[in-house]
């Protein structure tokens, strides 16, 4: 940690560490694909933070096989890992997947995918501790046009079905409009099977307005019933030799809008004059900032508009910060 702070977490501090990576491929001959077996090796000392240090051996191997059969197309991948620990304790991890999926049309598909990871034994790190995981997935992704798509995924967990919890994992429906470089719409909804509720909403979408390239997103909450976020960028208005470009973030929370920004720029041929403000209402140092910029065009030169005080970006698909 760099200071004094005690609550400095950086998960677990690694010492030098022997690795030695390999696949079949490079153990016998060029001609066989290296994703059908990967190994690896590593040895070396690592520290969780309450604990002492812990001597660490781990192999790991990795395999990939895919292959295609007119319509249908299958994938089968495994990982095996051992670790042995210097507190004479170890552990081993199962992990294998596998999808079965058929193009029923072109750019139509249903897929059927299975995983399952099992932990034996016991690790001392957290970081080589994976949990438990037995289910299947569905996804359908139907064309109904070149720009029209929609699908739907679920899934089933048998592992969550031996504890007699709800087995069905969460539903999520899909559906994009897509024409290219002009416009493009996303909307995506999330059914909670745990609390028998639609759990959010998400509407995304770029489009041109005026010579503009705008940007919009909605997020709804459906557990608390509340639209949670919006966001508006609109970028490279021109008119003459003066461009403008705003941003927008709404957070439904608090009911209020959490960033704007506005820039105008206008154009000296060599040079450029920009006019910036920046009104944020949380984060570190909230306020309103008034800039007035000269810049040479030739002179590299950074961007802040649309990014933070702390360098973070204000605007994800739905809203500033969400």
């Amino acid at each position: 940690p760099v200071g004094s702070g005690n609550n400095f977490y950086t998960g677990a501090d690694r010492t030098p560490q022997f690795v030695l990576v390999s696949d079949i491929g490079r153990l016998t001959s060029n001609h066989v694909p290296a994703p059908i077996l990967g190994l690896r090796f590593e040895a070396g000392s690592l520290r969780d933070v309450t604990d002492s240090p812990i001597t660490r051996f781990l192999l790991q191997t990795d395999s990939r096989l895919v292959s295609r059969r007119g319509r249908f197309s299958f994938s089968t991948g495994g990982r095996f890992t051992q670790g042995l620990y210097s507190d004479d304790t170890a552990q081993y991890v199962l992990n294998y997947d596998q999808r079965i999926a058929y193009e029923y049309h072109d750019g139509s598909t249903f897929g059927v995918n299975y995983t399952r990871l099992h932990q034996i034994g016991f690790t001392p790190l957290a970081i080589d501790s994976t949990g438990r995981a037995d289910n299947f997935q569905i996804d359908w992704q139907h064309l109904f046009s070149r720009s029209v798509r929609a699908g739907l995924t679920s899934g089933y967990d048998v592992y969550q079905a031996s504890q007699s919890n709800t087995p069905w994992q969460s539903v999520g429906i899909t559906a994009s409009y897509d024409r290219g470089i002009r416009s493009k719409f996303n909307a995506s909804f999330l059914y909670d099977t745990f609390n028998q509720a639609w759990s959010s909403a998400r509407l995304d979408g770029t489009f041109t307005l005026a010579g503009a390239q705008c940007a919009a997103g909605l997020r709804y909450d459906g557990l608390r019933s509340v639209w949670a976020g919006g966001n508006l960028q609109v970028r490279g208005f021109k008119s003459g030799k003066v461009t403008a470009d705003a941003y927008f973030g709404y957070n439904g929370y608090t009911s209020q809008l959490e960033v704007q920004e506005y820039r105008i720029i206008y154009d000296l041929h060599c040079v450029e004059a920009v006019f910036q403000i920046s009104d944020t209402k949380v984060g570190f140092r909230p306020g309103r900032t008034l800039g007035f910029y000269i810049r040479i065009k030739a002179l590299p030169q950074t961007n802040s508009f649309g990014v933070g005080s702390r360098g973070q970006q204000y605007f994800g698909t739905g809203g500033a910060g969400y």
